[in-house]
C-alpha cells in the first residue's frame, strides 16, 4: 500500500519514522504524552502512514485529522497469523496452548474488522476496504482517492510471504 500511495503522489511512510531509527508507533505513543496530535512533526511532510498498529489509533486519528480518508487492508484471518509469525516469529506463538491462541487472534482480528466498519458506517467518503490480497488494487485505490489508475501492475512488496510460509 505505500508503494502504491507514493506511485500516487502522496508522500506515505511504512512503519518507521523519515529518520528510519524510530518507529512510527514510537512516534504517536510519544505525542500522546505530550497530548499532540498523533503524527505531529511528521505531518507536514507526508500525507500517508502505514503499518503502526492503526486499529488501535484510528479513532483518536480521526478527530484530529477529521478530513483524512482511511485506508483498510483487509486478508484472509489465517494469512494475517501467518503474517504476523513471519514479522515477529516463533516467540509470539510460544504458549502451552497454541490452538487458544490461534482462536483468539482469528477473535481478535475479526473483531477488530467489524469495530472498524462500524465506526467509518456513516463515512463512507472517508473509508475503503481493500483486499490486495484478493486481487483489488488500483481501480479500487484510485477511485477512493480520485487519482487516475496508473498504466502500471499495483505494486507488491512481501508478496511471496504466504508462500514462504505455507
Amino acid at each position: 500500500m505505500t508503494l502504491a500511495l507514493n506511485l500516487l503522489d502522496i508522500p506515505t511512510l511504512h512503519h518507521y519514522s523519515d529518520n528510519n531509527k524510530t518507529t512510527l508507533q514510537h512516534v504517536i505513543e510519544s505525542n500522546a504524552v505530550k497530548n499532540k496530535k498523533l503524527f505531529s512533526g511528521l505531518d507536514k511532510r507526508y500525507s500517508g502512514f502505514s503499518d503502526f498498529s492503526g486499529f488501535y489509533y484510528y479513532q483518536t486519528l480521526f478527530r484530529q485529522y477529521p478530513n483524512s480518508k482511511f485506508i483498510l487492508t483487509v486478508r484472509p484471518a489465517d494469512d494475517w497469523i501467518k503474517s504476523l509469525y513471519y514479522n515477529f516469529g516463533k516467540t509470539l506463538y510460544q504458549t502451552d496452548k497454541p490452538e487458544e491462541f490461534y482462536h483468539s487472534s482469528i477473535k481478535f482480528y475479526n473483531q477488530e474488522l467489524a469495530k472498524a466498519r462500524h465506526f467509518f458506517k456513516d463515512y463512507k467518503q472517508q473509508f475503503l476496504e481493500i483486499r490486495i490480497c484478493e486481487g483489488e488494487g488500483w481501480k479500487e485505490l484510485c477511485e477512493f482517492l480520485n487519482k487516475d489508475v496508473p498504466a502500471m501492475s499495483f505494486p507488491w512488496k512481501n508478496k511471496t510471504v504466504t508462500k514462504v510460509l505455507t
